[in-house]
């Protein structure tokens, strides 16, 4: 999968439009005349960057490495009993009898 990403972007050049290794902090729709545009924030190297866009992809990463709440994110996960599985896990999973996720 990862070398069709790869050959998909090469073959419409959008190498140089991807900005790699940043966190998106905000995206917003802008209501123009036209059409909506999007405010999207990013901060890369420690800078935050505005960019007002056309429009938005949300890659979100599950075929990365899973993004796991902590204890700081939801007080009181470290007393949760039930399983604790990303989004993407859910879709690989097969539950047969009630189970508390």
């Amino acid at each position: 999968m990862l070398e069709y990403f790869y050959d998909y972007a090469k073959h419409y050049n959008l190498g140089p439009h991807i900005k790699f290794n940043s966190i998106v902090t905000n995206v917003e729709p802008l209501n123009t005349q036209d059409k909506v545009k999007w405010k999207v924030q990013v901060v890369s190297n420690g800078t935050l960057e505005e960019y007002i866009v056309d429009g938005v992809a949300v890659c979100n990463g599950h075929h990365w490495y899973p993004v796991r709440p902590t204890e700081d994110d939801i007080p009181g996960l470290s007393t949760f009993t039930g399983t604790q599985i990303t989004g993407h896990e859910l879709s690989l999973i097969h539950i047969s009898e009630p189970t508390r996720l």
